[in-house]
């Protein structure tokens, strides 16, 4: 036990503002910083609290002297803390789902109503807190186990029958962990799949084929001028950079055809200038000899 020391108040009982985080950490200060002091000292911090700690509406609410710390703290609990509604918090309750959050918001979330349902309830009544805080915890534990988005975690946590709603939370992050490590283990195995199908028939690099590589229409790169080059036989076929592509046979025996009559007609009409500009031989009858 000691004395009340002003440096000590100064920087452990902060200065009450419009925000209520910092209103309950006035109250639980106060409540802590008067289990070490003395009897003659508390009075002291009763007048601290009062002149130098709170705000203009909040002095207006409380007396403006008390004669014991424990009076002063419940006035302080009932005039600046706002009583939320108990049916109100269990309703939420109730209805709340983990939805898009994460497990460790969720049970942050579940907590917090928890609490208030539970002070809402008691009404500053330590008797009557000690005897509904299991069964609000119970209440929240079979809540937080019901919203999960994880249906099989859920199913985990109501099995084993928790007691303790941060032994339920911690339990549900262990369950996740395993999943998150298959899940990874699953893409490792899936690129390393694809890795040794590179060196096979089959790989897909997005939704590209590589029997071949680089083709136009399949979205390769390639120079303007360049012919694709294939990978591999297909069929019995190799058909690389710079070879003949392939015709259509039909379309080639068809050219020959033209071909060979184009040749002809040009033969045929050889022929005929040829025996036209060509005279008939005549038959000289003196010119022949008899063998006699």
């Amino acid at each position: 036990m000691e004395k009340f020391d002003l440096k000590v108040a100064l920087s452990l009982l902060p200065v009450m503002n419009d925000d209520l985080s910092v209103t309950k950490q006035l109250i639980d200060s106060v409540e802590y910083y008067e289990t070490t002091l003395t009897a003659d000292s508390k009075p002291q911090l009763i007048n601290f609290v009062l002149k130098n700690r709170l705000s203009q509406s909040a002095k207006l609410k409380l007396h403006p002297s008390y004669s014991s710390i424990s009076d002063l703290i419940h006035d302080m609990k009932k005039e600046l803390l706002p009583k939320k509604s108990a049916t109100a918090i269990q309703t939420r309750l109730l209805n709340f789902k983990q939805n898009e959050l994460t497990i460790e918001e969720y049970g942050k979330q579940i907590t917090e109503m928890f609490v208030d349902l539970t002070i809402s309830q008691a009404d500053n009544d330590p008797e009557t807190y000690k005897v509904l805080k299991p069964l609000n915890e119970k209440q929240a534990i079979k809540r937080f186990a019901d919203g999960l988005r994880n249906r099989r975690t859920g199913t985990i946590i109501t099995a084993r029958n928790f007691t303790s709603l941060k032994d339920a939370i911690q339990s549900a992050l262990d369950e996740e962990l395993p999943s998150t490590s298959n899940s990874n283990l699953m893409t490792i195995n899936k690129k390393v799949s694809c890795f040794r199908n590179s060196r096979g028939r089959y790989n897909y690099r997005g939704n590209q084929y590589r029997g071949y590589r680089a083709h136009p229409q399949h979205g390769g790169g390639m120079s303007r001028g360049q012919q694709p080059t294939w990978r591999g036989t297909q069929r019995g076929r190799s058909w690389r950079g710079n070879s003949r592509p392939y015709q259509n046979r039909d379309m080639k025996n068809k050219n020959n055809s033209l071909n060979v009559g184009q040749n002809q007609s040009y033969v045929n009409i050889i022929d005929r200038n040829n025996s036209q500009s060509q005279p008939t031989p005549s038959v000289d009858n003196n010119n022949q000899f008899f063998r006699e």
